[in-house]
């Protein structure tokens, strides 16, 4: 089935494909000690950041969105729009998140929105521990694999 008639689960699939990518490139320990605990860390959080992009434009798109107003400036690549759109529609029926997870995706907004883990910028990054952030964007990729693979606005227009 390809994307288009699919949008939802093909947003859905991208999500765990980059939540697979942050893993290869950083496992998500939680004790990390030493100078190595630094390396590749900020391209695996923006590597979990995408997929929480997508896992929550997977949902809003399985209600019936369009890509077009994902692609907005109100949501585009602002993490906590997106959250709180899919509060708005219902996400905790399906992801039960705390609030500790809201801030995690709320705090790492601030940093992936504004695009500093994919263009250099100096100074200093409010982040989570990556474990903590990792594990948040693994439950949404879980919690949603069903949901986004059933929703009537994925059947093919014909």
């Amino acid at each position: 089935m390809a994307m288009n008639d699919n949008k939802s689960f093909g947003f859905w699939s991208y999500a765990r494909e980059f939540l697979s990518a942050a893993n290869a490139v950083k496992k998500p320990l939680k004790s990390h000690m030493g100078a190595s605990d630094y390396k590749l860390l900020l391209p695996a959080y923006y590597l979990v950041g995408h997929s929480i992009e997508l896992s929550l434009k997977s949902f809003l798109l399985a209600k019936g969105y369009k890509v077009a107003e994902l692609k907005q400036k109100s949501y585009g690549h602002n993490l906590e729009e997106l959250l709180a759109e899919t509060r708005r529609r219902k996400l905790g029926r399906l992801v039960k998140l705390s609030k500790e997870e809201d801030r995690a995706i709320k705090l790492l907004s601030k940093t992936y929105s504004g695009k500093k883990l994919e263009y250099m910028e100096y100074g200093n990054y409010q982040l989570l521990k990556y474990w903590y952030i990792y594990n948040v964007a693994q439950k949404l990729v879980k919690n949603l694999e069903h949901y986004s693979s059933n929703s009537p606005f994925n059947k093919r227009r014909q």
